[in-house]
């Protein structure tokens, strides 16, 4: 029987990717993921307004609400670049040496406040983008060889796109807007990670492919 598992995501982009690319590979493993973006504020007229976080308390609400139902599992997909300032224990974690060390200094935090035993927490290092960088193709399939040349260049530099850093200036949406002014994330990056595919992901990226295992051996 296939595994049900409700992932919090930050965006339409990390949807698309969820159920494109990321919960297609898992049903190989009788497992399927059901993305939903989180809400963040109340608009005009009732309508709920998801995506773009503001502080960890709508994070918590929406976890809280998925995870109501002992029966099913919930995981996360949010990007560990520019959490909100009042996520559980942030500055402590600043004291840690490494990124990967920060992060799951801040997943095991996440997980004692949220304190529900059908939740898995993940952090994206450094964000949806760095995914991206774990393979040259996609950018070929998307641009002309100038902007091939640039992406190429910041791919030598990191093997692990995870190592990819946070700074706002160098986080890597950031690295490939300065490369490509005119990126489209909603539409672009979901067709550059498509063309790289998820095998690429998983042997470049340690971290997801930690989450993608634990995902795996619910199904």
């Amino acid at each position: 029987m296939m595994k049900q598992i409700l992932i919090l995501v930050e965006g339409q982009t990390e949807e698309q990717f969820i159920k494109n690319i990321f919960s297609p590979y898992l049903n190989k493993f009788d497992v399927h993921l059901n993305p939903t973006i989180i809400n963040t504020k109340l608009v005009k007229g009732g309508k709920n307004f998801k995506g773009g976080i503001d502080n960890y308390g709508q994070i918590k609400r929406d976890i809280l609400h998925l995870t109501r139902n002992n029966s099913l599992y919930v995981t996360t997909f949010l990007d560990f670049y520019a959490l909100p300032d009042d996520f559980p224990e942030k500055e402590k974690s600043k004291v840690r040496a490494t990124s990967i060390e920060k992060v799951k200094f801040l997943e095991n935090t996440f997980y004692k406040d949220i304190n529900k035993v059908n939740f898995i927490p993940y952090l994206q290092l450094h964000e949806f983008e760095a995914i991206l960088f774990a393979d040259i193709k996609g950018f070929e399939y998307c641009f002309e060889y100038n902007v091939v040349r640039g992406i190429a260049q910041i791919i030598q530099q990191f093997p692990n796109p995870e190592d990819i850093n946070d700074n706002p200036y160098t986080a890597p949406s950031k690295r490939i807007l300065n490369v490509i002014p005119q990126y489209n994330k909603p539409f672009q990056g979901n067709l550059i990670a498509l063309e790289n595919g998820i095998d690429v992901v998983l042997s470049k990226c340690p971290h997801f492919l930690e989450w993608t295992e634990k995902l795996k051996s619910l199904g």
